[in-house]
């Protein structure tokens, strides 16, 4: 019989240390520890990052990083005569991305002791907050949907990954993709660069990507419910002393267009979060020249495998040899409240067709 507590206190070193062996059976390693803590810095008025953890017999046995959402108006609704009611409301909405490590410095599927079944473990943490939140949504992987039968079901994009165990040399990967050698041309004839960055990032070099970050959640169609805080979690990550962290910065005659930033975790790259300067009319391919990039830099470390977290744009789609179907399911304890937020989610932001043209679990004849 587990018993379970939410707070906003990070684990331990010595929690941490009860999932050593767990990170590595699921591909990654302790270098995890230096992604989620940049929440805690970050944390805003209206969203705090919280730890779920799960006990048994007084032992700690699992534990999962959530965010608290009460202004997430606007990542379902346009119109400020909708958003701005649905914030009125403060109601608390619990997020667990449970698609893998990293992405949007918050996802992860869960952290599990060694002996105990991180499956059955991890549908009782399902389980507890299904039974206790008033709002709860929770990303995961289709292949996971044994652990949410009594939830509502939405599409949600695909995550894309690049496998790349068996590579000798980024070429291999080029030759697949007929245009990529145009795109590669085109990108450095304009005098585009990319610069390898492991740990922390200078000053000066922080603010120019924070403001492609700026440009591009001003430009782009989706509206995370934690995006108030979310400019001030980058910022930490680029300041960072961390080896593990790897940032690839594009640049166009010397000035910054661009980047992606990843976390180098046990075999594998995973990427934590990405941007480009929205404000230019073309950027010359640096999304490809990144992916290939990140790519090379993979087979060079001798990695397996690269994760670029939800395809949301046609290039991303295009470039990644596999992806996973997800679903993002709601859960709440309050009948009234699991009946109108499963409308409103229904007819918001998050299920257009513009944004489920990249999910393989998406209902074409419900798409708007």
């Amino acid at each position: 019989m587990l018993t379970f507590t939410l707070t906003d206190t990070f684990l331990s070193h010595m929690e941490q240390a009860v999932f050593s062996d767990g990170l590595h059976k699921a591909d990654v390693d302790e270098a995890v520890w230096n992604i989620y803590p940049c929440w805690f810095k970050g944390a805003s008025r209206w969203t705090r990052p919280l730890v779920l953890r799960a006990f048994e017999k007084d032992q700690l046995v699992a534990a999962a990083i959530l965010l608290e959402c009460r202004r997430g108006g606007q990542s379902l609704f346009r119109s400020p005569f909708l958003y701005k009611p649905t914030n009125w409301m403060g109601t608390p909405v619990l997020i667990w991305l449970r698609a893998g490590f990293g992405p949007e410095v918050a996802a992860n599927p869960g952290f599990f002791a060694a002996d105990v079944d991180p499956q059955e473990i991890a549908a009782q943490l399902v389980d507890y907050l299904s039974r206790t939140s008033l709002a709860l949504f929770i990303t995961d992987l289709r292949k996971n949907a044994a652990y949410h039968t009594k939830a509502r079901a939405f599409p949600y994009v695909d995550e894309g990954m690049i496998d790349v165990s068996g590579m000798k040399e980024v070429q291999e990967y080029i030759d697949e993709h007929r245009n990529i050698k145009r795109k590669i041309k085109s990108f450095t004839n304009k005098g585009g660069t990319i610069e390898t960055h492991r740990s922390k990032i200078d000053e000066p070099t922080q603010q120019s990507l924070v403001k492609c970050c700026a440009a591009t959640m001003n430009k782009s169609f989706v509206h995370t419910p934690f995006q108030d805080a979310f400019l001030d979690v980058i910022q930490h990550t680029l300041n960072c002393d961390s080896s593990s962290f790897v940032h690839l910065i594009a640049k166009m005659k010397g000035e910054i267009i661009g980047y992606h930033s990843f976390v180098e975790t046990g075999p594998t790259l995973r990427m934590m979060h990405g941007a480009f300067n929205r404000e230019m009319k073309t950027t010359y391919h640096a999304y490809d020249n990144l992916i290939i990039k990140a790519t090379g830099h993979a087979i060079k470390q001798g990695l397996k495998k690269v994760y670029f977290g939800p395809i949301m744009n046609e290039t991303k789609r295009r470039m990644m040899r596999e992806s996973e179907p997800c679903f993002t399911y709601f859960y709440s304890r309050n009948p009234f409240i699991r009946m109108v937020f499963s409308f409103m989610y229904s007819y918001s932001n998050l299920q257009t067709k513009k944004l489920l043209a990249f999910s393989s679990t998406r209902k074409k004849s419900k798409l708007k």
